[in-house]
């Protein structure tokens, strides 16, 4: 295996789509065509088991410390999500996953990376 420096990582204009995808892999009631206007609980169905899921993958995925009770209350639809990882991102305190670690997390839930036409 690699040294993790060495390692491919997804590029920061990615994020946004990667986030709005992975929100739809894990959404209850999802049909596929997720937008950063969605709202968690009630346009995608999550519940607190769906959204603990969602909140480990990305703070694993990013490598971002724990997120605050009052934090994770605050993200209401997907866009909330995308800023506060892009935030996180452009300020230091995450990191930009590597592509076999989205992979991987894809490969989980039955999908690959990058989805079928994707640039």
């Amino acid at each position: 295996m690699a040294d993790v420096g060495t390692q491919a990582l997804i590029n920061p204009d990615e994020i946004p789509d990667l986030l709005v995808t992975l929100v739809g892999l894990i959404a209850p009631q999802s049909d596929g065509a997720v937008t950063l206007e969605q709202t968690l609980i009630g346009d995608l169905g999550y519940h607190s088991i769906a959204l603990a899921e969602l909140g480990f993958t990305v703070e694993d995925l990013f490598r971002f410390e724990t997120l605050t009770p009052e934090t994770a209350m605050s993200l209401q639809c997907v866009g909330d999500i995308v800023d506060l990882v892009g935030k996180h991102v452009a300020d230091g305190t995450a990191n930009l996953p590597e592509a076999a670690e989205v992979e991987a997390i894809w490969a989980r839930y039955g999908e690959t990376w990058p989805p079928a036409g994707h640039a």
